[in-house]
């Protein structure tokens, strides 16, 4: 994939008739020695998804489609993007990201779902400090 990221086409597993393969992170990727990441395997990509040397989709996340993540962001939380160009620097947890183009500074942590939008800026959503219990959308913004 690039210098700090490798595709473990071994580590196979099939999500909605979808064949999805296991990254690892290598010692050269900027978030390798961070605290709290002990663990270097990644999430789970489709063919087709590119994420850049400086961005990470974490163990339990996955990318679908013609997806691209770059520009820093760590992405966590059983989280799901599908068809989506990210370049961002920031965190996304436990969130669903679908034809999206999403550019800035984000911080979108929470149960929620965001679609067919475009956003460029500063996003600051955080749903689980809200103590939401419910899913909340964003579409067409």
């Amino acid at each position: 994939m690039n210098g700090t990221i490798e595709i473990l086409r071994e580590e196979t597993k099939t999500y909605r008739n979808k064949t999805m393969y296991r990254i690892r992170m290598k010692p050269s990727h900027p978030y390798y020695n961070k605290a709290g990441h002990t663990n270097k395997l990644g999430g789970w990509i489709e063919d087709g998804v590119t994420i850049d040397e400086q961005s990470w989709l974490n163990y339990d996340s996955m990318a679908f489609g013609n997806t691209e993540i770059k520009g820093g962001v760590f992405i966590s939380g059983d989280s799901k993007i599908y068809n989506s160009k990210i370049d961002a620097l920031g965190l996304l947890r436990f969130a669903n990201i679908k034809d999206c183009n999403l550019k800035g500074v984000l911080n979108v942590t929470g149960h929620i779902d965001i679609s067919k939008t475009e956003l460029d800026g500063l996003l600051n959503i955080n749903l689980k400090g809200l103590k939401v219990s419910r899913s909340h959308y964003i579409k067409k913004c």
